[in-house]
C-alpha cells in the first residue's frame, strides 16, 4: 500500500495535441488516482461483494464471475458512491471545479478504469467475514 500523498507517474500515457480537456483530466488526474488507491479500491469491492451481498460471488463458477462483477458495479448505487467519494477525495480545488463542470463524462471514466481494474485483478479479491 502506498503512503505517499503524491501521485504516481504514468509515463505510457500520452497527451497529443488532439486530446480533449476530459482526456488530460483523466490522463493526467484520474488514472494516477486510482493507481494510487489500487489496492484499497480491490479491498472495498472485496468488503462490498462478501458483506453486502454475502459473499455469492465466491460461490459461483469462474466463467460467471466477470457478470457478476458488472452486475454489482452497475446495480449497486451506495457502493458507486462510496468509491466516487474515495476518488473525489484526491482531488484539488482545480480539479474539483473541473469535475464539477463535467462530472457525467468524468463519472464515466471512472467507473469505466475501475471496472477494468476490478475486471484484471480477480484474484486479488479476498472473501472477508
Amino acid at each position: 500500500m502506498q503512503t505517499s500523498n503524491q501521485r504516481p507517474e504514468i509515463p505510457s500515457i500520452q497527451n497529443g495535441a488532439e486530446s480533449n480537456p476530459i482526456e488530460i483530466f483523466q490522463n493526467q488526474c484520474l488514472r494516477p488516482i486510482i493507481k494510487q488507491l489500487h489496492q484499497q479500491i480491490l479491498f472495498h469491492f472485496s468488503i462490498c461483494i462478501s458483506l453486502k451481498h454475502k459473499g455469492k460471488y465466491f460461490e459461483i463458477p469462474d466463467d460467471q464471475k466477470a457478470n457478476y462483477i458488472l452486475k454489482v458495479l452497475n446495480t449497486d448505487q451506495n457502493y458507486k458512491l462510496e468509491l466516487k467519494g474515495m476518488i473525489l477525495g484526491h482531488f484539488t480545488e482545480q480539479e474539483f471545479q473541473l469535475y464539477a463542470n463535467n462530472y457525467k463524462k468524468i463519472d464515466k471514466r471512472i467507473f469505466s478504469i475501475v471496472t477494468e481494474r476490478i475486471l484484471s485483478n480477480q484474484s486479488d479479491l479476498k472473501k472477508i467475514h
